[in-house]
């Protein structure tokens, strides 16, 4: 049967099934392999240097000459969820999975 969309029914119900999906295959692939990506490092490298309060001359991308994220706004995001997790003493690694979810599903959610 076809809705006056011009979309049958069980396309509406492939795509709920894909959004509902999507977060949880995002956080597998996350657990499976909790460092960051390529894709990845940038922001997260971004987002702990503003965290841990680094100097601007220390910053990672600085230091290791690469790409350089194109807009600041994400990175400053990142950094204000990080910094009380780092009040509460959470390892690095705990923090970069934590904040690699957060990236992960806003792709997933803004696709």
């Amino acid at each position: 049967m076809v809705s006056s969309s011009g979309r049958g029914k069980w396309d509406l119900g492939i795509d709920l099934l894909c959004y509902l999906c999507s977060p949880i295959v995002s956080l597998h692939f996350l657990i499976e392999n909790p460092y960051a990506g390529v894709e990845e490092r940038l922001i997260i490298n971004s987002a702990y240097d503003f965290a841990y309060n680094t100097p601007h001359n220390e910053f990672q991308y600085i230091k290791n000459l690469h790409v350089v994220p194109r807009t600041i706004i994400p990175s400053l995001i990142l950094a204000a969820i990080a910094k009380p997790l780092i009040w509460l003493g959470l390892e690095d690694i705990t923090i970069q999975i934590i904040l690699r979810a957060i990236v992960g599903l806003q792709g997933v959610l803004g696709y």
